[in-house]
């Protein structure tokens, strides 16, 4: 389960019922200055796509420490592979992800004015999210998110090249439990529930009923594997997604591909053995398993795990 974040030294968990009752009604009283249907058509000037889509056709999740307003899978005009934001109505941080050739999505990354995101390959379906990580800032109004999408030669590949395996690291896994709490996405845990966390929001799936970032688990010691969804953030760290290589991995990027920074640091005392928020690191793990997941697997204690990253293959 993500850390419980602070705020002015009260848990998040407590920001909860203003949570419910505040975001709702920023978003209708944004909707109320909508477009019809929510969402502007596309308009094409200099060889670039624009768009604005307005927080009505958003769907809203919250976890204990951060809220999502996930917008629909926008259909373009024409392929592109290049999106940065024009402007943003809101104090969140935007995330986009785009459909590959083969129909799998890549992984949720930040865009910025001064940062586009840019794909190794063409494509005519984009998503994009905001990302509040401070759930008090939910109450703030989601207008709209204005972006920008383009093609550059940096990718213009639609199809071929070469199909690599998804990559199996040997994880330390631990039980995450917590049933009736709220996910990272929004879902609340049910007994014996299948999914897993994993530390970094970037191969989070919405919790929309699409499966689009999922793990095979495998235990070593019985050989039992299951297939889970990630619908969590963490343990330990929210930013690290040791999965990806150094050029790709948002933090740590001097720990090898496939070594977690809590792993690291319990054994290593990489980052003096704390994570990214300060705390002592007291086990290795770098994914977290639902109830039933860990009795599909056998599991009878926190014990190291082959995964395997699907989405990556």
């Amino acid at each position: 389960m993500k850390s419980v974040i602070k705020v002015a030294g009260v848990p998040v968990a407590a920001f909860a019922a203003l949570l419910a009752a505040t975001a709702d009604g920023a978003v209708a009283t944004a909707a109320s200055a909508a477009p019809p249907g929510g969402v502007d058509a596309d308009a094409q000037a200099g060889g670039t796509l624009r768009w604005q889509e307005n927080a009505s056709a958003a769907t809203k999740s919250w976890s204990e420490s951060e809220v999502y307003y996930t917008f629909p899978v926008r259909q373009l005009a024409r392929p592109v592979n290049r999106v940065s934001v024009s402007a943003v109505g809101s104090a969140g941080t935007v995330e986009v992800r785009g459909q590959r050739p083969d129909g799998r999505w890549t992984e949720w990354r930040q865009v910025t004015g001064d940062k586009p995101v840019v794909a190794p390959y063409s494509g005519t379906k984009i998503q994009v999210r905001v990302v509040f990580d401070n759930p008090a800032a939910a109450a703030v109004a989601v207008p709209a998110v204005s972006l920008t999408a383009d093609t550059t030669p940096a990718g213009t590949a639609t199809s071929g090249g070469t199909i690599q395996a998804a990559p199996t690291y040997r994880i330390f896994a631990t039980r995450e439990g917590l049933v009736g709490h709220t996910t990272a996405n929004g879902h609340v845990i049910r007994p014996n529930d299948h999914f897993v966390a994993l530390p970094s929001r970037r191969a989070l799936n919405p919790n929309d009923g699409v499966r689009d970032y999922k793990v095979r688990v495998c235990n070593p010691r019985n050989g039992r594997c299951e297939d889970a969804p990630v619908f969590d953030v963490g343990p330990w760290n929210t930013r690290d997604d040791y999965w990806n290589p150094s050029n790709v991995r948002e933090n740590w990027q001097n720990l090898p591909q496939g070594k977690p920074e809590a792993t690291a640091a319990y054994y290593q005392n990489y980052n003096g053995g704390r994570d990214q928020f300060g705390r002592q690191v007291s086990n290795p793990a770098g994914i977290d398993l639902a109830d039933g997941t860990w009795a599909n697997l056998g599991m009878t204690n926190n014990d190291f795990v082959d995964v395997t990253y699907l989405w990556k293959g």
